[in-house]
């Protein structure tokens, strides 16, 4: 697939058999370190730019070893960074923390199968979904998404300063260190080891801070996905740790509702108030831009049925057609509702669990 060109000018190629490769081999990869961030921290991160840059010097570097003849154009290293993003959310997003949880909470574990059936109608489900919202968010409002722009910006600046191959030499570089450090922590080979974390100098109600999850963890996952955060959200982090696990946590421990001073235990008391404060939260966002979903809901029914006086819609041509998003959830959605059978099975298994009361 290529991009169109104006008269004279060689179209650039796209969406190319080895941008495809690379992709899956790049995704793959980070498919697995977004899964051992996620389950780390918390916190799911965006794989494009990243593999983007990944590209940009795997292809140099193949290219001065002459196993490469081609050179990757820009076009080929964003579809590089579609197909790699595509395979690395499979492990981020929700999905990553809800089923650990389910798994910490109820001992419920789905068979593989079944659960990667699943996840591969859900992430159908969410690709079908995305025609109708894509068109209405990008071809109509024109909304920003800082991610692509800060991709965009790096993927032209990669390929059109004669520097570029510096960023991608630091990637490589920071992955080394990060490498070793891991080493360093995880292998019980080596005769000396690095520590996981340093206690705080302090105590709080008697004890010391680090029974109260309060300490300077050396692994690089939180110090990476906090560079990547803005500092607002950074701060806001901390704030909420020192609240909950140097105010809170204590309190309750003195008053004996928290029976004992362990993570699983206080992260078991703060489950329902967190979960209370992040669906309030949710809701009155929800609620004060009112107007803002009121025109996305009425701009989305114009999306997928098209009115006679409506502008024709340059994009339509080269996207999905519109009769893909309601065909895709009447076939998808029973097939979703079908594939739970198998989860339900397992916490029913439990005996006495609320799942089975139906």
């Amino acid at each position: 697939m290529t991009e169109g060109a104006a008269p004279g000018i060689a179209p650039a190629p796209q969406l190319t058999a080895r941008a495809v490769a690379a992709g899956m081999a790049l995704g793959g990869l980070l498919c697995l370190s977004n899964l051992y961030v996620t389950l780390k921290t918390g916190w799911s991160l965006g794989v494009t730019l990243t593999s983007c840059i990944l590209a940009f010097g795997l292809f140099r570097a193949l290219g001065a070893l002459g196993l490469v003849r081609k050179e990757l154009t820009v076009l080929e290293n964003n579809a590089i960074g579609s197909v790699a993003s595509a395979a690395a959310f499979m492990t981020g997003g929700g999905n990553m923390a809800a089923l650990p949880a389910l798994l910490l909470l109820t001992g419920a574990r789905p068979a593989g199968a079944a659960m990667f059936l699943w996840f591969a109608a859900i992430a159908a489900l969410g690709v079908f979904a995305a025609i109708p919202i894509k068109r209405q968010i990008i071809n109509v409002e024109q909304l920003p998404f800082p991610s692509a722009v800060a991709t965009a910006e790096t993927i032209r600046a990669m390929h059109g300063e004669t520097h570029a191959a510096g960023t991608a030499r630091k990637l490589f570089l920071a992955a080394a260190v990060a490498g070793l450090v891991t080493l360093a922590r995880d292998l019980r080979a080596l005769p000396v080891h690095l520590a996981k974390g340093f206690g705080l100098p302090f105590r709080i109600g008697g004890r010391p801070a680090i029974d109260y999850s309060l300490s300077l963890d050396t692994s690089l996952v939180l110090l990476g996905g906090g560079a990547l955060m803005s500092m607002r959200t950074a701060w806001s982090l901390v704030l909420g740790a020192v609240v909950t696990y140097g105010v809170l946590a204590p309190a309750m421990v003195a008053r004996r509702v928290i029976a004992s001073v362990d993570y699983k235990t206080i992260v078991t008391f703060t489950l329902w108030p967190g979960a209370a404060l992040l669906v309030a939260s949710g809701v009155l966002s929800f609620a004060f831009q009112w107007r803002s979903v009121a025109q996305s809901v009425v701009g989305l029914v114009d999306v997928l049925r098209r009115r006679p006086d409506a502008e024709p819609d340059p994009l339509a041509e080269v996207e999905a057609p519109r009769w893909w998003f309601p065909v895709g959830f009447a076939v998808l959605s029973p097939i979703v509702i079908v594939l739970m059978a198998p989860l339900r099975g397992a916490l029913c298994r439990r005996d006495g669990h609320p799942a089975c009361a139906s």
